[in-house]
């Protein structure tokens, strides 16, 4: 069977450069093909993670993806369930796409209106993005 194996091939075109590479490469992490990052807060005022680009993405998304999205970033143990106050809310005043507090009893919630559908809190609206100890941002990076 057959002659010798023949030359290689020309390369083929170059693709497009990996979103999800160059998420790692920043430390993010992907989900529904955006790259996220989180920062813990000092204080009520975005604090953008290193290495990234942030923007707010268009989209519909409910208390679902809220949830996903918190629970690959919190850094203590943390309930779905969310506080139905006034901290927090859907709300377009801050670079973040969202933040919530970390307990195990119920999180006050921000979330940015132009990714978000779902109105985190009861009655009003404070939409402090900072809303108590290790309250954790969570921003979507350009890549």
């Amino acid at each position: 069977g057959g002659g010798p194996v023949g030359r290689r091939g020309a390369a083929g075109i170059k693709g497009p450069r990996s979103k999800a590479l160059d998420c790692a490469r920043i430390g993010g992490e992907m989900y529904k093909g955006i790259c996220f990052k989180g920062a813990l807060l000092k204080g009520d005022k975005d604090q953008t993670p290193e290495g990234c680009k942030p923007f707010a993405p268009k989209k519909a998304w409910e208390e679902g993806d809220w949830w996903k999205l918190a629970q690959m970033f919190h850094t203590r143990d943390i309930t779905s369930r969310i506080d139905k106050g006034a901290a927090g809310g859907l709300c377009d005043n801050h670079m973040a796409v969202a933040s919530f507090t970390q307990n195990r009893h119920s999180l006050k919630v921000w979330v940015n209106s132009a990714t978000f559908h779902f109105v985190p809190t009861g009655s009003g609206a404070t939409c402090t993005l900072h809303n108590g100890d290790a309250t954790m941002a969570v921003y979507a990076c350009a890549v």
